[in-house]
């Protein structure tokens, strides 16, 4: 990688008011690799914008699927994003 990359700082921060705010519209579990940890979590919102995120528990990757599915994501969908 070229060493400017790193020697980069922020030019700018906006931290104004977001005109609208961001709903979640969506958020959906995913198991890249059945018996390999691998829990993955997508959330959308209604303007496009998404974030991944992971979890997992050593060998009880289905308990942290049913958790999410059960428990996480119906108390997701309709939040504001920002919070």
């Amino acid at each position: 990688m070229d060493r400017a990359a790193y020697d980069s700082n922020i030019a700018a921060v906006d931290d104004g008011p977001v005109s609208s705010p961001f709903r979640i519209r969506n958020a959906r579990v995913i198991v890249t690799s059945p018996g390999r940890n691998f829990v993955t979590l997508k959330i959308e919102t209604d303007q496009g914008v998404y974030g991944i995120g992971d979890a997992t528990l050593n060998g009880r990757e289905m308990a942290v699927v049913a958790y999410l599915q059960d428990h996480v994501v119906p108390v997701l969908i309709g939040r504001d994003a920002r919070r």
